[in-house]
């Protein structure tokens, strides 16, 4: 088996956008902007969403404790009431 012979999954993809870049002037710099721009929003809206999970995190963390040192307690005076499905619903 010659290395012609093998195809891999981008080939398709890689002779696609090379016929692409011959026939239609200009592609292959759109695409390139078309990158620089989709990487230029993402960089921001990760590090926001970074942000948002360091500075988050720890306050939801705490607050799960509180609860499930609440519903322990509760559970340990017996007044833990637990939620019931509706009726008609499958559990």
């Amino acid at each position: 088996m010659d290395a012609d012979e093998l195809i891999h999954a981008g080939a398709a993809t890689s002779t696609a956008l090379g016929l692409g870049f011959v026939l239609i002037p200009g592609l292959l710099p759109s695409l390139a902007i078309a990158g620089v721009i989709a990487a230029v929003a993402a960089v921001p809206a990760l590090a926001v969403a970074i942000a948002g999970a360091v500075l988050g995190g720890p306050p939801y963390l705490a607050w799960r404790l509180l609860v499930r040192g609440r519903r322990a307690r509760a559970a340990a005076e017996g007044r833990l009431h637990t939620r019931t499905a509706p009726s008609g619903s499958v559990r």
